[in-house]
């Protein structure tokens, strides 16, 4: 809640608290509340632009995690690879960003089995903006189309704001990509659906 609401120095004190008595139960043994603790910390301290002790615990929490589940996939490890992914992209570090996000991405398609699923939505459209930012172009259209037709099959008529969103997103690809007649006809889509 104190995160919600921007209270960050009092979000960082109950979650160090939180990670604290983890410990004190759990030891130095690998648990699943030890690593939650770190990832939730990890983000509190991310908010707060303490980007490199961020990405210490969310390295701690990931390696604490694939210590627990071996090789399986499980969507508390492709949670966290998507938070670190997310602290290496505030810091400038896109190719590993981008390894890490493509490495969630192929762990929640694991999970979900080709399920439309909004998990799977936001880590295609998350790999899809770090491959624009690198020109990967053709890459980022194809995760962003893959990505926005998911969401409208799983919206239908609701979420109209997302979809417009993803909709001016791809756009943007496709005028990068001197695609401009799809970009104009996109942009004006999602512009209709505000």
């Amino acid at each position: 809640v104190y995160l919600a609401q921007g209270r960050l120095g009092d979000s960082a004190s109950l979650h160090e608290e939180s990670l604290a008595m983890d410990r004190r139960l759990h030891g130095s043994k690998d648990h699943g509340d030890v690593a939650a603790s770190l990832c939730s910390l990890a983000q509190v301290y991310a908010a707060e632009g303490r980007l490199n002790e961020a990405a210490s615990m969310q390295h701690g929490a990931l390696a604490m995690l694939r210590r627990i589940h071996g090789n399986q996939a499980h969507s508390t490890v492709a949670a966290c690879l998507w938070s670190l992914a997310h602290v290496f992209m505030a810091q400038g570090r896109l190719s590993d960003s981008a390894l890490l996000y493509e490495e969630s991405l192929a762990m929640l398609r694991r999970i979900h089995g080709g399920k439309d699923n909004s998990d799977v939505v936001a880590s295609m459209s998350l790999s899809a903006l770090v491959n624009m930012t690198q020109d990967r172009l053709d890459d980022s259209a194809s995760l962003h189309e893959e990505s926005l037709a998911m969401l409208q099959r799983m919206s239908g008529s609701k979420n109209r704001s997302e979809v417009a969103a993803l909709m001016w997103s791809l756009a943007h690809v496709y005028r990068s990509q001197g695609r401009l007649e799809e970009y104009a006809k996109l942009q004006a889509e999602s512009l209709a659906m505000l």
